[in-house]
């Protein structure tokens, strides 16, 4: 084989592998938006106001941005709007809840005080 001959091999591997690439890109492209607009659907709730007009996707509760945010800042928000939901019920003295608290009794006697 010459030298052209090598090259010309290579290129149409390199082509080859590149199409692939180009096809993996976007299945996992079209997966992630779709994965992405069922976390959307299912995160709404009374709780949470959810915005879709005009291919947004937002919560308009906890602020994520279901087109835009990466899943590290969705569930860094979930977290934290959680974080902050939790708080607001022991600062009302209604967390933990009582089926909790009855749990934590028969498990290790404690009361939870």
């Amino acid at each position: 084989m010459t030298k052209n001959e090598a090259q010309q091999k290579l290129i149409g591997l390199l082509r080859k592998d590149a199409c692939e690439a180009t096809t993996l890109v976007k299945h996992y492209a079209d997966e992630n938006e779709k994965l992405r607009h069922m976390l959307f659907m299912a995160h709404g709730s009374e709780e949470h106001y959810l915005y879709g007009d005009d291919g947004e996707r937002t919560c308009n509760t906890c602020w994520i941005d279901f087109n835009a945010d990466s899943a590290e800042v969705i569930e860094r928000k979930i977290f934290a709007y959680n974080m902050r939901k939790i708080a607001k019920l022991q600062s009302e003295g209604k967390w933990p809840p009582e089926f909790l608290r009855q749990a934590n009794v028969k498990i290790t006697g404690d009361t939870l005080t």
